[in-house]
């Protein structure tokens, strides 16, 4: 299961764009472009806080919506859900995707839609079926579902309950062609919204560094200590042991039942303190009881309390570390989640949950490390896309690698009323091989900055990279080249322009010649 793609509509700098997210993807562009605000849409997609801050509407006056469309769902997906909900989401998987609107109108609290395939028949409503039923019992169920439905219910048992027959009803209208259906948006069932994220992909976000020391801490609501914890969590059954002993501290502390029958085998001063309390608030309220339940002590809990202290000459919380060796930290985890991930990969089995899916989102991951440091964690990454989704924002030339990261988007902003519109440039190297060899041609002249440029100046011999760079602004001070953000390439021949100006352009980048 993936995202397969994201639609924003007046997010931050984004008034309209789509993302198409690929397997291992990576966002450039100058900075202040708008990468981040990629991936933060990602996270609020999926995440569905209840609100939004004014400030992340591009126009206040117009709702901020996210378009989701997940593909992959099979039955072992779907058995991640509960129970009692998971037969009314499969309704909304169609040929093994499911589409979800997020939508945000200002300080509103979020409201969450589906596209999924309705009946063209305005008869086959589920509002026709409510209303055709409504108000009837018993045998007469039978009798309005006969005259409204007499080409669905012929097969149908005798005796069913409402809720039955109308679930028989909606069968049916499944079981019927599929011209008959269109992609449609609905609001979601109550009950469906929260417990749907089960079946959606998991983010995993690492902001840029100068958030990084809240996202070191190991707790389940940051973006590590949840990849923390999930490695701890793989020791779980492993540790029966200790399952045993916390279920002896549960009896300690609270009330229990054992084979249907409650057993009070707390200890005894847990008991005096309860009935203590219940006697004092009988002096007002004498028909009171009062029970005192104090939270179970769980493993996965504790596990992810731990705490990380690294002794490099002074030993001390890894949050209190250098910038430098608390990124190593983090890609350390990710190296070992990658180890994990292969040691105990396993084929989807009937009957079995899939394991939720991660998306794991990055902003500049080769910050404070070193070339080396920033190959090893490439490779890392690489590693976690043959399994998970991962986006980069990078400003780093290692991560420009055809056939491993696949799609590369350049992110840049157009002026526009009342503000600059952000704008997204998708290039598929796994589709575009004349874009793939440009490419490799482009690495070895060592012009990968001219992706975070605005405009790119092809240029033949070494002269020209002299004249321009130096003595251009000498005759003009506007013409400053590298103040005005302009990248100048070498491109090693005439017959090498047409090639590169075509590469260029496909990322949205002005090019002259």
């Amino acid at each position: 299961m993936k995202l397969e793609r994201i639609e924003i509509s007046n997010f931050k700098s984004f008034r309209s764009a789509a993302f198409v997210p690929a397997q291992f993807g990576c966002l450039v562009g100058e900075n202040n472009a708008g990468k981040s605000s990629i991936l933060q849409a990602v996270v609020i997609a999926l995440g569905r806080p209840s609100q939004l801050q004014l400030g992340a509407f591009y126009d206040p006056a117009v709702p901020v919506e996210f378009y989701l469309e997940f593909s992959g769902v099979t039955a072992n997906h779907l058995l991640r859900l509960a129970e009692e909900h998971r037969s009314r989401i499969a309704q909304l998987v169609s040929d093994g995707k499911i589409r979800l609107t997020v939508r945000y109108r200002p300080e509103q609290k979020v409201e969450i839609a589906t596209k999924t395939l309705v009946p063209r028949n305005p008869r086959y409503s589920q509002e026709s079926i409510d209303a055709a039923l409504a108000g009837r019992r018993g045998a007469s169920i039978r009798e309005a579902a006969n005259a409204a439905y007499p080409e669905l219910v012929a097969d149908m048992p005798t005796g069913l309950a409402m809720a039955a027959t109308k679930e028989w009803i909606a069968t049916a209208i499944s079981a019927r062609p599929r011209d008959e259906f269109e992609l449609a948006e609905a609001p979601l069932s109550t009950g469906i919204g929260s417990s749907i994220t089960a079946l959606l992909p998991e983010p995993i976000y690492i902001p840029a560094v100068k958030n990084f020391a809240d996202d070191l801490k190991t707790t389940q609501s940051t973006s590590l200590g949840r990849l923390l914890g999930l490695l701890l969590q793989d020791m779980e059954p492993d540790l029966a042991l200790i399952e045993q002993s916390l279920a002896q501290l549960n009896q300690l502390l609270n009330r229990v039942t054992v084979e249907g029958h409650a057993q009070d085998r707390r200890h005894r001063k847990v008991q005096d303190l309860e009935s203590l309390v219940e006697s004092l608030l009988g002096q007002n309220f004498p028909s009171a009881k009062v029970e005192l339940h104090i939270p179970p002590p769980e493993l996965k809990a504790i596990l992810n309390a731990a705490q990380v202290y690294v002794d490099d000459g002074s030993r001390d919380l890894v949050d209190n570390k250098g910038d430098g060796l608390r990124r190593s930290f983090a890609f350390a985890l990710l190296q070992a989640y990658v180890r994990q991930l292969n040691a105990g990969r396993q084929e989807e089995r009937a009957n079995v949950p899939a394991l939720r899916p991660l998306i794991f989102l990055f902003e500049e991951p080769e910050l404070y490390l070193h070339p080396k440091s920033q190959r090893v964690l490439f490779n890392t990454l690489g590693k976690i896309a043959e399994s998970h989704q991962v986006v980069v924002t990078t400003h780093s030339p290692l991560f420009f690698a055809p056939g491993v990261t696949a799609t590369f988007v350049r992110v840049s902003k157009r002026a526009a009323t009342p503000k600059p519109i952000g704008v997204l440039n998708p290039v598929n190297f796994a589709l575009d091989a004349r874009s793939a060899e440009v490419f490799r041609l482009a690495r070895f002249e060592n012009c990968d900055a001219a992706f975070f440029s605005g405009r790119v100046v092809l240029f033949e011999g070494e002269s020209d990279d002299a004249y321009i760079r130096h003595v251009s602004k000498l005759l003009n001070p506007d013409w400053d080249f590298e103040l005005k953000n302009v990248a100048l390439v070498w491109v090693s021949g005439k017959g090498n322009f047409a090639k590169f100006r075509d590469f260029f352009s496909a990322f949205g980048i002005e090019v002259k010649i």
